[in-house]
């Protein structure tokens, strides 16, 4: 499952067996986990995410409670700058790979973007947005500071 939302592609875990251009892999398994080798710990490099060849690799869960790092969002915000026609792909494609599709347009300005609430509305208007408990309050407790630009 793919679909086209602006210049991004949101879609699932097989999604990215199809896609030949860069992608934000948003899923810790199995993506994330192959690309590094296994699960590495929180004193390396690369813990929370990893940037290779046109793939920005996440390490990602979608837990009920917010257990997600700002820094995953602005380094996926920084991708999508530098590869705006990308596919950003999760799981089952409906919490963490449209979330993170949502921030980058309303960023951007494609969408509203004074809160994550009208965000939300507006994104919702365009893909079948139903995000996890966690990533939800996370991004609405975090809206003002995600964005990388606004952070130096």
């Amino acid at each position: 499952m793919m679909q086209k939302v602006g210049t991004l592609y949101i879609g699932d875990v097989n999604s990215c067996q199809e896609w030949v251009g860069p992608t934000v892999h948003a899923c810790k398994h199995p993506c994330f986990v192959e690309a590094v080798g296994g699960q590495p710990t929180p004193d390396q490099p690369f813990y929370l995410f990893l940037n290779y060849r046109n793939h920005l690799y996440l390490n990602l869960i979608d837990p009920s409670a917010p257990l997600f790092k700002v820094e995953s969002f602005r380094e996926a915000l920084r991708f999508l700058d530098e590869h705006p026609v990308s596919l950003v792909h999760c799981n089952r494609g409906q919490s963490r790979a449209p979330s993170i599709a949502l921030l980058w347009l309303a960023k951007r300005k494609v969408i509203p973007s004074n809160t994550y609430d009208e965000a939300r509305r507006a994104f919702g208007e365009l893909y079948p947005y139903n995000p996890g408990k966690g990533i939800a309050t996370f991004l609405g407790e975090n809206w003002e500071v995600l964005d990388y630009e606004r952070s130096n």
